[in-house]
């Protein structure tokens, strides 16, 4: 959606991974007192020699992830333009917008997508995960309702395979 980037679900993606390791840095970096710093504030002025200020490290770290992660697929996404293969998304659909053949993007423009880009991508994964995780808790909080749904889509569909889009229309539950 982002980039037009297709990934194959049967491998693992590099530029997957590395977004969702830099999720996760950030989702662990944000607890709150969870750093020497957040507790004792005049650890900040320590150098980085002494063993309480292993979070600068960890925070560099982190800074080298979030750039990688905001780097590659742009770089990716000018190859594939250069050899005519992108496919029409979010960044394609802003360049040409902001490029004319008399202008060049500007670094500032070019930042501007690259983050937004990202932040498109992580928002959609935590779209994602708060609708599945919604979910599961209500099947687990009302069972009944479960068994209904399940007992509706074993009358269209039956028990020997999954469901799919042509099963839609008989069922009242979509």
């Amino acid at each position: 959606m982002g980039y037009g980037y297709m990934v194959d679900p049967h491998s693992s993606d590099h530029l997957v991974t590395n977004s969702e390791t830099m999720m996760s840095n950030l989702s662990n970096s944000t607890v709150p007192l969870s750093w020497i710093c957040d507790i004792i504030p005049a650890v900040r002025f320590l150098s980085d020699g002494f063993p309480s200020t292993v979070y600068r490290h960890t925070a560099r770290q982190n800074a080298k992830m979030n750039g990688f992660v905001i780097d590659v697929p742009f770089s990716f996404f000018k190859k594939q333009v250069k050899n005519g293969s992108n496919r029409s998304s979010f960044v394609s659909d802003l360049l040409s917008l902001l490029n004319t053949a008399d202008t060049q993007l500007s670094t500032k423009n070019e930042k501007t997508i690259k983050t937004t880009a990202e932040i498109l991508y992580a928002e959609g994964s935590v779209t994602t995960v708060a609708s599945l995780t919604s979910f599961m808790l209500a099947m687990i909080k009302f069972p009944a309702v479960q068994r209904r749904a399940q007992a509706e889509i074993d009358a269209v569909v039956g028990t020997d395979r999954l469901p799919g889009f042509h099963d839609r229309e008989p069922s009242a539950i979509c």
